[in-house]
């Protein structure tokens, strides 16, 4: 794969996470700080058949610059990988994911509010209007027609669209006597120079705090561990959030139990366990599922056909506190929101986190892993 250098930053490229890491490490050093990280396609014709790889963009550090601890960025994730090796669904593709939504470049300021304009003609023009050009947008979008009867404002290469034109102030300019300075400089006292577009609210980085995690509702067994952590450093974040959860992702008790929610049949396959909905009547033994609502006619059945089998709670965004007859043995849960409630009752009432969505209500139920469980976290926390 390739293995580029740019000043003092190294690109490669990797058709897995691992090896990405790997070859980053051998070329800056276990310590390497990670500069970006994102998907791309290489190779294919005509953009079909191209193939996926990871490329990581990385630069040597003095070994005292880390935030990941002893083993660096690489250390951290490799960490987690290896926690996950043993797991059917796989860490990397979730977590590549994840960092190439975070490094996606997302349009600010005027450009982010321009349509996609295709030509139907050889001389096809477009019109200024506000339902087909957006309120700002480069004077070259605009119609002939409307540049000939004066109907467009000039301001600083930008143009405000159906008003007619008047006299505007001169852009900014700098002073007479400015020095030329290197690339990519920006002097302290340029008070005539225009500030850099900012991302908008919910585009930025995530959002992570102590608070945010008090906030959606996580127990402090949760929250604690993080409140010295930099908000800055995701992958830290991820790493202590699934440290956390860990102790509450035990091995499934053997003892038999009742398997009820709403989503109660979405684990029926997965655990391999006859659906039964009431009023029909279970096998005297023996785990199984039960689709049960907070229905007064479903809770009277699932009192008497309860028995000795321990219970095990589904909860997701239809009530589910009504099915609570039991301390539950073991909590899954389906949807985006039900992952908080899942771990919040695991930790209450020591039970144990089965299976869940980890993302969001589409996917299929799987069993629970710390790392999954710290990656739907994230979602829930969002972004500034």
């Amino acid at each position: 794969m390739p293995n580029t250098t740019s000043s003092d930053a190294t690109v490669v490229e990797a058709a897995t996470l691992e090896e990405a890491l790997a070859e980053v490490a051998a070329t800056c050093g276990p310590d390497a700080e990670i500069l970006d990280a994102q998907k791309v396609h290489r190779g294919g014709v005509g953009g079909f058949f191209a193939k996926e790889v990871v490329q990581i963009t990385a630069r040597e550090t003095n070994g005292d610059e880390s935030d990941a601890g002893d083993g660096g960025v690489a250390g951290a994730i490799a960490s987690m990988v290896d926690a996950a090796d043993a797991a059917e669904t796989g860490f990397h593709e979730l977590l590549q994911s994840e960092l190439t939504d975070d490094l996606a470049p997302q349009p600010v300021g005027p450009l982010a509010q321009l349509p996609i304009i295709e030509d139907t003609a050889e001389d096809a023009t477009v019109t200024a209007a506000t339902d087909t050009v957006a309120p700002w947008a480069p004077v070259s979008l605009m119609s002939d027609a409307d540049e000939a009867a004066g109907n467009v404002e000039a301001t600083a290469g930008w143009i405000v669209a159906g008003e007619p034109a008047r006299e505007t102030e001169a852009a900014p300019q700098p002073p007479v006597d400015a020095k030329p300075l290197p690339p990519n400089t920006v002097p302290e006292d340029a008070t005539w120079r225009t500030s850099s577009p900012t991302a908008p609210v919910g585009y930025g980085a995530i959002d992570w705090s102590a608070t945010a995690l008090a906030r959606i509702g996580l127990p402090p067994e949760i929250v604690d561990p993080t409140k010295q952590l930099d908000p800055r450093d995701d992958l830290a974040w991820i790493e202590a959030v699934a440290a956390a959860v860990a102790p509450l992702c035990r091995d499934l008790p053997e003892e038999d139990t009742i398997v009820v929610g709403a989503h109660a049949d979405r684990l029926a396959d997965p655990m391999g366990l006859a659906l039964v909905n009431p009023p029909d009547m279970p096998p005297y033994s023996g785990s199984v599922c039960a689709v049960v609502t907070d229905d007064q006619r479903d809770l009277d059945w699932l009192q008497f056909v309860k028995g000795d089998r321990k219970l095990h709670l589904v909860v997701g965004d239809e009530p589910w506190r009504e099915l609570l007859i039991d301390d539950p043995v073991v909590v899954s849960w389906s949807g985006d929101r039900g992952v908080v409630d899942a771990i919040y009752l695991a930790s209450t009432l020591d039970g144990v986190l089965g299976f869940g969505t980890v993302d969001g209500f589409a996917s299929g139920m799987v069993r629970a892993r710390p790392v999954d469980i710290a990656l739907a976290i994230r979602r829930l926390v969002g972004r500034k």
